[in-house]
């Protein structure tokens, strides 16, 4: 986990590419459990909006994060 190494790191918990990590970590996290840890970039693609603020209201977030965390993902998955 990310609160491992950074307890370790003096003012490392405070940065914002931690906060950044943490909160993509808590929509992943929501992800997994409401679609499977075997969800693909083609099952993020066939998400339809209602599925997407499912998981916003899941993870408390913004439609826009969720979003973006799942673009990522498909990014990640195609490389």
């Amino acid at each position: 986990t990310l609160s491992s190494w950074t307890t370790k790191v003096p003012g490392a918990s405070r940065t914002t590419e931690i906060k950044a990590a943490k909160e993509t970590q808590i929509v992943v996290n929501v992800m997994v459990e409401t679609l499977g840890d075997k969800v693909t970039a083609g099952d993020i693609s066939r998400l339809d909006r209602k599925q997407k603020l499912k998981l916003a209201i899941a993870c408390k977030k913004p439609l826009d994060e969720v979003n973006s965390v799942l673009n990522s993902f498909r990014q990640m998955e195609m490389m």
